[in-house]
């Protein structure tokens, strides 16, 4: 009884109304949001994804991504945990883990006359190749109070097995609320190089959210790429909670 006792104080500690306004989540779009966590929250974003690029099939679980308050005005931490990844062909399958990553991001124009802007610095840590180090800019801009375009510009330093290479990305996502419970986004992004030896990556992709409550968030996206080297297609789905620490 005591077990069942605490369980039932941890589920509604998770799924309580913590905040007045509602979830803003990274997710799950490429593009990340120009504002922070409130004041005093902990926030989880996760996922699954599937994509297929001719006869291979990835399948990428947790997409993990904390973000909290630091207590330092306009800061918020982020910490990325490691995906497990599980690819498979007609004659080989093969499973790993990506990176775990470490950031903060920093709010230099607060949401104000329709304007807000941030920066992402972090670090992530491959399990088979060296640190990489990257910073985006997050501009969003409001047309009102239910339509919003957010645009990202990425530097990223990729490592490869003797030297970096620099990375940008770029995306433009824009962003619908319907009702109180559904909203919608479209977003195109792109990388050049998407490797060491060129190529630009050209991905267009939309999807729904929806708020079971202020705090928690589901959604669903898909998209496809526009060369050979991209996916064909993939789809994802999502899950988000925002919870109060302090």
């Amino acid at each position: 009884m005591k077990n069942l006792t605490l369980s039932i104080v941890f589920i509604g500690l998770i799924f309580c109304f913590t905040c007045a306004d509602t979830i803003e989540t990274d997710r799950p779009d490429f593009t990340e949001t120009s504002t922070l966590v409130p004041t005093g929250s902990l926030q989880l974003e996760s996922g699954y994804t599937f994509s297929a690029i001719e006869e291979s099939q990835e399948h990428a679980f947790g997409e993990i991504l904390l973000r909290f308050d630091t207590k330092i005005p306009h800061l918020e931490g982020r910490i990325g945990l490691p995906s497990f990844h599980k690819t498979q062909d007609s004659n080989n399958s093969a499973s790993s883990f990506d990176e775990i990553s470490f950031g903060v991001k920093y709010a230099w124009i607060e949401p104000q006359n329709n304007l807000s802007f941030c920066t992402i610095s972090s670090i992530s840590f491959p399990f088979d190749r060296n640190p990489e180090p990257e910073i985006k800019g997050c501009l969003g801009i409001d047309f009102n109070d239910d339509l919003r375009l957010s645009t990202n510009l990425n530097l990223t330093a990729i490592s490869e097995q003797t030297f970096y290479y620099l990375q940008s990305a770029l995306s433009f996502s824009l962003g619908k609320t319907w009702t109180e419970h559904w909203g919608t986004y479209i977003e195109w992004y792109g990388t050049l190089p998407e490797t060491h030896l060129g190529h630009i990556q050209h991905i267009f992709n939309g999807g729904v959210t929806y708020l079971i409550n202020p705090d928690t968030q589901l959604d669903l996206r898909l998209g496809t790429g526009f060369s050979n080297r991209n996916p064909d297609y993939f789809i994802g789905i999502g899950f988000s909670n925002r919870m109060k620490m302090f």
